[in-house]
């Protein structure tokens, strides 16, 4: 299968129209530079989160009551 777009139903110029508009509107908000401390942050979470275990830094796994787990 190759990557690419598909047409949706409905949409064309006007729709392109639109998102373009936003965009534009998004593009005129400032951008903030990060904190200066921002990779110091991130280093001390990933160090926590992973002596707490491999499994701490997966988003966690809802499963629905009488579901069954997939087995690996």
């Amino acid at each position: 299968m190759t990557p690419g777009f598909t047409q949706v139903a409905g949409s064309g110029q006007r729709g392109v129209a639109a998102v373009q508009k936003v965009l534009s509107v998004l593009d005129m908000l400032p951008a903030d530079e990060p904190p200066v401390d921002l990779m110091v942050r991130t280093l001390r979470r990933l160090d926590a989160a992973t002596a707490e275990g491999p499994g701490a830094l997966r988003p966690p796994q809802h499963v629905m009551p009488g579901a069954q787990m997939p087995h690996a």
